[in-house]
């Protein structure tokens, strides 16, 4: 049996807190907050935006959260048929 993936770059799953962390720094990504497609996207926005991100840590945040999340499945967008919503 193979052990899940835990670690990407470096980037790793601490599943007391329920964050994926990057070398002890903040702000950590909080999988256990999750709830919803703009939860994530505020918290990619924000790790981003801060001076140790380089392109290769948010490539590994990226690819980290798309094994942990499924996000393609989990986070579908709704159809609405409400007036003026643009569908």
């Amino acid at each position: 049996m193979t052990r899940p993936l835990q670690r990407w770059g470096s980037w790793r799953v601490v599943r007391e807190s329920g964050t994926l962390e990057f070398e002890d720094r903040d702000p950590f990504f909080d999988l256990a907050g999750v709830t919803c497609a703009a939860d994530v996207l505020a918290q990619i926005f924000e790790i981003n935006n801060q001076a140790w991100a380089t392109p290769q840590a948010t490539k590994d945040l990226l690819r980290a959260l798309d094994y942990l999340l499924d996000p393609q499945n989990d986070f579908r967008t709704k159809q609405s048929s409400e007036p003026g919503d643009g569908t």
